[in-house]
């Protein structure tokens, strides 16, 4: 009976870490609250010539409320918890995209 509840055990552990892994790999989903950047958008230069500064704010500050409007944060309900990472400040290359990203400015 003991090993029986042991592989069980074993087998959900497994089941659970491999759609957690899915998840990850996968990234937030579009429909999960997050403000959608098209690549087209992304790729287009603000004409003011600015560029984004600062740093991303840490995934795991955020509240289930608000976790998915941070781009590249998604909430999992199992840990209860916020995680992932947000892009760097950086690699916006226009102002909309930049004011997404919660901590960097265009300047």
């Amino acid at each position: 009976m003991i090993r029986r509840l042991k592989r069980s055990g074993l087998l959900v552990g497994c089941a659970v870490w491999v759609v957690g892994l899915g998840a990850w790999a996968q990234g937030p989903r579009p429909d999960a609250g997050t403000t959608q950047v098209t690549k087209k958008e992304a790729a287009v230069t603000d004409a003011s010539g600015g560029h984004c500064t600062g740093k991303a704010t840490f995934c795991g500050v955020y509240s289930q409320t608000f976790c998915n409007t941070q781009p590249g944060c998604i909430y999992y309900f199992g840990s209860k918890m916020c995680s992932g990472i947000p892009p760097k400040c950086e690699t916006a290359t226009n102002a909309k995209y930049c004011s997404l990203i919660k901590g960097c400015s265009w300047k």
